[in-house]
C-alpha cells in the first residue's frame, strides 16, 4: 500500500513539473521562434558537429570535422563529450534548430526540477513542499536562463542538487557515509556536462565531507571508500578526463578571456525580476527569510539545515558585490578563471531553497489544517510569481525573433553575415542545419594552441577575435574539405602561380595531430603555425593535399572501454548493495517474528 502511494506522490510530482517546464517554453512554442543568446552559435556548432559525425558514421572524438567550418579544432573534448552526444543525437532525430532548442529548454527545466524533487525527498520533505521547492528552483535564473538565453552553465545547475544528496548522506550516517556509486556517478555527469558547475558544487560539498570525517569514529574506512568513490569517477570518466587532458596538457591551450573588473558580473538584490545578475524580489525574501529564520533559530535546528544555510549564504556573499571583485582576483589570481562572480550563486539557489523548504515543512506541521493551507498558499504566490517571470522572459525574447532584428537576443550584431531579417529566419528555418550557422559566425579563440612562449594577455591584446575569422572563416585561399576514411580532414587546393609560396591552411595544428603535406608525414611540432594554431605551408605548383588527424597518446577507445568497466562495477555493486539490504530486512524481521 505504501508503494502504491510513493508512486501515485511521483506520478503528481512528474506531472505537475512537467506542465511548469511546458509553460516556461510556452512562449517559444506558440511562436516558434529561436532565441539566438549570446553563445548560441557556439554550442549549436557543438552540437552539429556531433550529428553530423552519428548521420554520416565519421566518428572523431577530437578534431570538429562538421562544424566550426571544419577548422579541425577541438571543442566537444574540451566542453564535455558525452553530453555533447546525447545533444547532437537529438538534433539528428529532429532535424530543426527550432524543435532542438524548444525540446531541450523543456528538459532542462524538467530535469532540473526532477533533480531538485529528489534532494527534497531524499531529506524527507512531503510531497507537496517537494514540489514547491522544485518549481522555485526550475523557474530560477540558475535553471532558466538556458531557455532565456541558452546560457550552457544552466545545464550544470540542472543536475547541481544531484551532488547534495550523497553530502547529506555524509553528514546524517556516520556508519556509512560515503555514497561511492552515487557521488562518482554525480561527478562524472557534472564533468561532462558545465565543468565549472562541477567545481563549484566540489567546492560547496568540502564542508560536508570534512565534517563527516571528523566525526567518524572509522577514519581508514572512509578515507577508504572515499578513495573508492575517487577511482570509480574517474573510470565512469576516462574519456572526458583523457579528452581534456591529452591536448591542455601537450598545447599552450588559450584560455577563455579574463575580465579585468569582475564586479560588473556580481548578483545584486534589487527588488527587480529575478535574472543571472539580480536576486530579484522573490529570490530575495526566500533567501533572508530562510538564513534569519535559521540564524534566529540556530539552536532549535537540524545539523543539515546549518549546513544548507551556512553554505548556501557564503556563495551568495561570494557572488555579490560583498567582496572586492576587482581588487581580489589580483591577489588570488585562480579566481580569474571564474571569469563572472555571479556563478557562485547557483550552490545557494539549491541549498537556500532547500532551506527555505525545511523551514516551511516545519512551520506547516505545528498549523491546524487553514493555517498550513495559508503557509502553503503563500509558497505557491511566490511559484507563480517566479514561473510567470520566466514566462514574460520567454515571451519577450520570442517577440525579438519576430522582430526587425532577430539575433538582438545575444551580442550577434557584428557577426552577422545576412542582414536581411526575413532572411535570417529563413535560414535558421531551413532543413539544411549549415544555413543558420552560415548566417552568424562568431570568431570564437577559446581553447587554440598558441605559441608556448605567449601568454593569454598578449594573445588577447591582438584581437584574436578578428584574427579568427580571417584564419579560418574568412581565408581566401580556396580549399576543398573533405573527410577521408579515417575521419580526419583532407584540405585540397590548386597553386596556379609559378612560386611556390607560403599560404595560411584553415585548419587547426596541435601537438599530437597527425600532418601529411603532398603524401609526406610532418611532425605536428615542427610545421609552421599562426598564433592561433593555423597550419603555414610552403605549396608547389599546381595541385596540392594536406591531411590533418588527431592521435591522442592513450587511444580513446580504451577510455571508453574503462569508462564501460566503471559501469558494470557500478551495476553489480548497487545489485550486491540491493541483495544485501533486502536480506538484512528479511533476517530482521524473521528475528522480531521469532
Amino acid at each position: 500500500m505504501k508503494k502504491k502511494i510513493l508512486n501515485k506522490e511521483y506520478f503528481v510530482a512528474i506531472v505537475i513539473l512537467t506542465i511548469i517546464s511546458l509553460v516556461i517554453v510556452s512562449p517559444q512554442i506558440y511562436k516558434k521562434s529561436i532565441i539566438l543568446g549570446s553563445d548560441v552559435m557556439f554550442h549549436f556548432n557543438r552540437f552539429y558537429e556531433i550529428s553530423k559525425q552519428i548521420d554520416s558514421g565519421n566518428f572523431n572524438y577530437f578534431q570538429s570535422i562538421y562544424g566550426f567550418n571544419s577548422s579541425g579544432r577541438i571543442i566537444n573534448a574540451f566542453y564535455g563529450w558525452d553530453f555533447s552526444f546525447i545533444m547532437g543525437l537529438l538534433l539528428s532525430v529532429v532535424k530543426t534548430w527550432t524543435k532542438f532548442q524548444i525540446i531541450s529548454s523543456f528538459a532542462c527545466s524538467f530535469i532540473a526540477g526532477i533533480n531538485m524533487y529528489s534532494l527534497c525527498k531524499y531529506v524527507k520533505l512531503s510531497n507537496k513542499v517537494s514540489i514547491l521547492g522544485s518549481i522555485l528552483y526550475m523557474s530560477s535564473a540558475a535553471v532558466a536562463f538556458y531557455p532565456i538565453s541558452q546560457a550552457f552553465n544552466s545545464w550544470g545547475a540542472a543536475f547541481l542538487p544531484l551532488l547534495f544528496i550523497p553530502a547529506v548522506k555524509a553528514i546524517n550516517n556516520p556508519e556509512h557515509p560515503i555514497n561511492i556509486v552515487g557521488l562518482a556517478t554525480t561527478v562524472s555527469v557534472l564533468l561532462s556536462v558545465h565543468m565549472m558547475t562541477l567545481i563549484i558544487g566540489l567546492m560547496a560539498i568540502v564542508p560536508f565531507y570534512l565534517y563527516s570525517l571528523i566525526k567518524t569514529k572509522a577514519k581508514l574506512r572512509w578515507i577508504g571508500q572515499m578513495f573508492l568513490a575517487m577511482g570509480l569517477a574517474v573510470l565512469l570518466s576516462a574519456n572526458s578526463i583523457i579528452g581534456f587532458l591529452d591536448p591542455y596538457l601537450s598545447n599552450n591551450i588559450l584560455q577563455p578571456f579574463h575580465l579585468q573588473q569582475m564586479s560588473g558580473d556580481i548578483v545584486k538584490f534589487l527588488p527587480v525580476r529575478n535574472d543571472l545578475h539580480n536576486i530579484g524580489l522573490v529570490y530575495t525574501v526566500i533567501f533572508i527569510f530562510a538564513i534569519s529564520m535559521i540564524l534566529l533559530n540556530w539552536e532549535k535546528s537540524y545539523l543539515e539545515e546549518k549546513f544548507f544555510i551556512v553554505i548556501g549564504g557564503l556563495f551568495l556573499v561570494l557572488s555579490s558585490g560583498l567582496l572586492p571583485w576587482d581588487e581580489l582576483p589580483n591577489s588570488i589570481s585562480v579566481l580569474k578563471t571564474f571569469q563572472f562572480p555571479h556563478r557562485f550563486d547557483i550552490v545557494s539557489y539549491v541549498l537556500l531553497i532547500l532551506g527555505f523548504s525545511i523551514i516551511i515543512e516545519r512551520i506547516s506541521i505545528k498549523q491546524n489544517t487553514e493555517s498550513k493551507t495559508v503557509v502553503h498558499s503563500l509558497v505557491v504566490i511566490l511559484c507563480f510569481m517566479s514561473v510567470m517571470n520566466v514566462n514574460a522572459f520567454m515571451n519577450s525574447q520570442s517577440w525579438i525573433w519576430q522582430g526587425n532584428d532577430p539575433a538582438a537576443s545575444g551580442n550577434n550584431k557584428a557577426n552577422l553575415r545576412i542582414e536581411n531579417p526575413n532572411l535570417i529566419r529563413k535560414a535558421f528555418k531551413s532543413s539544411d542545419l549549415t544555413k543558420g550557422l552560415n548566417a552568424i559566425v562568431k570568431g570564437t579563440p577559446d581553447y587554440l594552441p598558441i605559441p608556448s612562449n605567449s601568454g593569454n594577455d598578449s594573445i588577447y591584446s591582438n584581437n584574436p577575435y578578428e584574427k579568427y575569422i580571417e584564419q579560418f572563416v574568412d581565408n581566401p585561399l580556396k580549399v576543398k574539405k573533405t573527410i577521408t576514411n579515417d575521419s580526419e580532414l583532407k584540405l585540397e587546393w590548386n597553386n596556379t602561380s609559378n612560386n611556390e609560396k607560403e599560404v595560411l591552411l584553415p585548419i587547426v595544428i596541435y601537438n599530437h595531430s597527425t600532418v601529411k603535406i603532398n603524401g609526406q608525414e610532418v611532425n605536428a611540432k615542427m610545421v609552421k603555425k599562426t598564433d592561433l594554431g593555423a597550419l603555414i605551408v610552403r605549396n608547389k605548383k599546381g595541385k596540392n593535399e594536406a591531411v590533418v588527424g588527431y592521435r591522442p597518446i592513450l587511444n580513446i577507445k580504451i577510455m571508453f572501454a574503462l569508462k564501460l568497466v566503471g559501469i558494470a562495477l557500478s551495476i553489480i555493486y548497487l545489485f550486491r548493495k540491493s541483495w544485501f539490504d533486502t536480506d538484512l530486512i528479511k533476517k530482521r524481521k524473521q528475528t522480531i517474528h521469532l
